[in-house]
């Protein structure tokens, strides 16, 4: 056996002489349970011990840390999980509403979910849910707010913490524009919300982002979805405009992915998906391939054909209308407009006495009665533009408000901007970056403001190999 160390022999004292103070007083005839530790954690423990000891003898000790023993990193701000009030007992079964079958206890029996509506005259209140659970006969139940009591029906379901039952996915309509999921978790008895660490990334619909003005809004697109029972959701990769009901956007568009899992403690959270980033497109996604972008707007075929003085157009899409230019004596020309409801609108123009009109409808900028683009003759780039709207038994001209010009011409500072409509109604503006129009030009759509006016919003920044035909329009 080895001599002990003169520190060895201070803690066995140290030790000896607290031992002696112990009385039989002292010691009470009821044991203590034993706390259960860890094996990794029991050499610890020990070390502890004997630097209580140390620090009592007044020497520094210093306590070897394991390799995996770190400090639990706090939750930033984790959202909280809310128990459900068991409420609703006797509510009325939720209308339209079947009871659905998943396998919420992972023995491989499907559960029916009955759903149960909170009475009410407008049916949106909450929603009960209850079940039996097959493997042990015992019951559960869980308390959402979805909006409605009506046509509850749930998505497909997921396992979203892998540990082999599945989670009740419903979803709540938050407006006629955002729609969340709503994943319910089986926890002692009851289904638990389970709340995402990040809201704004798990919904189908649109969050602001920075570089709108008070007559736009820039706007990121999400969505979600259930992938082979994985909750995923995507956001665009690139930002778009948005005015009113009026969004802004390519038809295809690159989409950051992530998968969402169901943590210990209740939470949701994002992860790298499988496959990072598809492309949305109308058919639904793809996976995303090298080189791919997002969609560049529709700038072409463009509608060049036009009427002046004594000549007509009808257009049967839609109200339809008949369109007459004719002379006018108080001003050089008159547009007349007969509805198909006998309407007849006769509407001074003042662009010159070679004024034409747009065969073609702006119905990008409206859609609710008959609309023009009527233009001062300027050959195959009219400088000056407007235009008109029916309200009521009038036609009135839409005020461009912004700093976006409307027509051809030059801005302030030299530089050159172009206006065209398209065969599909869109109405376009192109305003060059530099003065000689040789880099890129900013592509801005035009869309309703107010009641007499409009706007452009930012749709792309292009470069084009003839600036006069807009088909020629493509990445810089």
């Amino acid at each position: 056996m080895s001599t002990p160390t003169d520190l060895e022999n201070r803690i066995s004292a140290a030790l000896a002489a607290r031992a002696e103070q112990v009385r039989p007083e002292h010691i009470s005839p009821t044991l203590l349970p034993a706390a259960a530790v860890p094996l990794r954690r029991r050499p610890l423990v020990v070390l502890a011990a004997a630097a209580c000891v140390l620090l009592a003898l007044g020497l520094t000790v210093w306590l070897p840390r394991h390799q995996d023993d770190v400090d639990p990193a706090p939750e930033p701000d984790a959202p909280e999980v809310v128990v459900p009030p068991d409420i609703g007992r006797g509510w009325d079964r939720a209308r339209l509403s079947p009871p659905a079958g998943i396998d919420l206890d992972g023995d491989g029996v499907e559960e029916k979910v009955r759903f149960s509506g909170e009475p009410g005259a407008k049916a949106d209140g909450r929603v009960r849910l209850d079940t039996t659970l097959s493997s042990d006969g015992s019951a559960a139940y869980g308390v959402v707010a979805l909006g409605t009591t009506i046509g509850v029906a749930p998505l497909d379901p997921i396992d979203a913490d892998g540990d082999g039952d599945e989670e009740l996915v419903l979803y709540h309509s938050e407006d006629d524009m955002t729609t969340v999921p709503v994943v319910l978790d089986l926890r002692d008895g009851m289904l638990v919300e389970a709340p995402p660490t990040d809201p704004d990334l798990l919904r189908i619909g649109t969050t602001a982002e920075a570089g709108g003005t008070d007559l736009y809004d820039i706007v990121r697109l999400h969505d979600y979805w259930i992938e082979d029972g994985t909750l995923l959701s995507g956001s665009s990769v690139n930002t778009f405009a948005a005015s009113g009901m009026s969004l802004f956007r390519p038809e295809d568009y690159l989409m950051d992915v992530v998968r969402w899992r169901l943590r210990d403690d209740g939470v949701l959270v994002p992860e790298p998906a499988a496959t990072p980033c598809v492309v949305s497109v109308p058919e639904g996604r793809r996976p995303c391939r090298a080189g791919d972008a997002d969609g560049l707007p529709v700038l072409a075929p463009v509608a060049d054909d036009r009427v002046g003085v004594g000549e007509g157009f009808s257009v049967d899409t839609g109200y339809a209308f008949d369109v007459r230019v004719e002379p006018e004596p108080d001003a050089e020309v008159a547009v007349v407009v007969e509805g198909a409801d006998g309407r007849t609108i006769r509407t001074p123009i003042r662009l010159g006495a070679e004024l034409r009109v747009f065969t073609t409808q702006p119905s990008g900028l409206f859609h609710d009665g008959a609309s023009l683009l009527v233009a001062s003759e300027d050959g195959d780039e009219p400088s000056a533009m407007q235009v008109l709207v029916q309200d009521g038994d009038e036609m009135v001209v839409l005020e461009p408000v912004g700093a976006t010009p409307l027509g051809t011409g030059y801005v302030d500072d030299r530089r050159a901007f172009r206006t065209w409509l398209t065969d599909n109604g869109e109405l376009f503006t192109a305003v060059a970056t530099s003065e000689d129009g040789s880099g890129p030009w900013e592509v801005w759509s035009w869309v309703v403001a107010g009641p007499r006016s409009m706007t452009a919003v930012p749709r792309a920044t292009l470069c084009f190999d003839d600036v006069a035909d807009p088909s020629t329009g493509h990445r810089c």
